[in-house]
């Protein structure tokens, strides 16, 4: 019984203290206002040194939000990492375990003296952790093939943020680096179809990752365009992310021309010009003999791997030229980057075939009487027999030996007789 009077004084008790404290306006000190730093995370102890501590009581609070931290030993707040100790019955110490930022700020200690006597303490927590933030520049970016290009990921945070830059679907990286000669050898080489000095010499390299905060492209090809991620991590989460897509321009790596050789006045043909692998699609046009010339619309279509593939097809009818051939030119032009690609192609043209005019028979009168078979005449060639064989279109007359003639005589014979009795019956 004596145990539960003595719980319940201490609890009435307390609670009498509390109100009476939470009313106590508190006393501005002049002295100045000590500060405590801690690293985060790390531990702290604040102490609060009271003379006279027979008969008066101790609150701690923070000063900048007026929550009661503790009152004397008993802690008011629910926060386990919070204790309240006295020391040598003259030093009240508020022990922090493991500072978090939250923690930073004004604490005040008070003894209801007469007058009330007030001790701050500015706790400083340093180095406190912050998630990474990052801001990229440039934003989505499209250059020009062969051209360099710097890609940065600004990356805030505490601790410094670990940027670290990869490509989509787990595609190298490829960095270039330059070795410049000790000496010059004035020639030149060829690099994408451009021609470039070689004082220097040029290595890639593939690298699954790069880490930095700056990226830098350079000598650009079409294998370098997709997507370019930067993470930025230091341990504290959220890890944050940004992508950069990068698409490269370029002009058709072939253009090429292809149709019939030959041709004759008159026959319709028909010409595909093909324009591959340009960023974006190439335009086609034609040209005959230097004017431009109306085609089919063409044709684009998107390769998996390289850019895009154009095909144009070029239909007429092979018109009279004096000079024998036809010159076909096919122009592809990019004109993202302003760059053109031309095919030309040479067509030779032939004379028409002579037109056989096949429902007229024309027969020579000796050819007729005498049975032979019907000759189709030209157009324009003579058929006159009088002006001789050398300018017919008749072949020269077989000269048969007697027993052929005679055969065929009787056989003439053999079937007039047969139609005479035919027509008797």
């Amino acid at each position: 019984m004596t145990f539960k009077m003595n719980s319940l004084q201490w609890f009435i008790r307390r609670m009498l203290l509390f109100f009476l404290v939470a009313g106590w306006t508190s006393c501005q000190d002049e002295q100045t206002t000590p500060t405590f730093s801690v690293p985060f995370g790390g531990d702290v102890n604040l102490t609060c040194n009271v003379q006279e501590n027979e008969g008066h009581w101790v609150r701690w609070d923070r000063e900048d939000n007026g929550y009661i931290i503790a009152i004397e030993a008993h802690v008011i707040v629910e926060d386990p990492r919070i204790s309240v100790d006295l020391v040598d019955n003259t030093t009240w110490v508020l022990r922090i375990r493991g500072v978090q930022a939250g923690d930073q700020g004004p604490y005040r200690c008070t003894v209801n003296t007469t007058p009330i006597a007030t001790q701050r303490i500015f706790l400083e927590v340093l180095e406190v952790p912050e998630a990474p933030n990052i801001v990229v520049s440039p934003g989505n970016v499209t250059v020009r093939e062969r051209s360099t290009i710097t890609l940065t990921c600004y990356a805030d945070g505490h601790p410094k943020p670990t940027v670290t830059w990869t490509r989509e679907g787990d595609q190298p990286i490829h960095q270039w680096i330059n070795h410049t000669l000790p000496f010059s050898i004035g020639k030149q080489s060829k690099y994408d179809g451009e021609l470039e000095n070689i004082d220097s010499r040029w290595e890639s390299h593939s690298l699954t990752s790069y880490e930095g905060e700056t990226l830098r492209l350079t000598r650009i090809s079409r294998r370098d365009a997709g997507s370019y991620t930067c993470t930025a991590n230091n341990s504290v989460e959220p890890v944050d992310r940004e992508t950069i897509v990068v698409e490269v321009v370029y002009p058709p790596s072939l253009i090429s021309v292809s149709g019939p050789k030959k041709a004759r006045v008159g026959e319709d043909v028909t010409f595909l010009c093909k324009a591959k692998d340009s960023n974006p699609a190439a335009e086609i046009s034609w040209m005959i003999e230097g004017k431009p010339r109306h085609a089919v619309i063409a044709t684009v279509r998107k390769s998996s791997t390289t850019g895009y593939n154009t095909l144009s097809k070029l239909s007429f009818t092979v018109p009279t030229v004096t000079s024998g051939v036809m010159m076909l030119t096919c122009v592809a032009v990019n004109r993202e980057i302003g760059t053109k690609e031309v095919d030309t192609y040479i067509l030779h043209i032939m004379e028409a075939d002579k037109t056989i005019i096949k429902d007229t028979d024309v027969r020579h009168p000796n050819d007729v009487s005498r049975g032979r078979q019907m000759v189709p005449a030209m157009i324009g060639a003579d058929i006159n027999p009088k002006r001789g064989r050398e300018n017919s279109v008749y072949p020269p007359r077989r000269k048969d030996p007697p027993q052929a003639r005679g055969a065929y005589y009787n056989m003439l014979a053999f079937l007039r007789f047969f139609g005479l009795l035919m027509h008797f019956h």
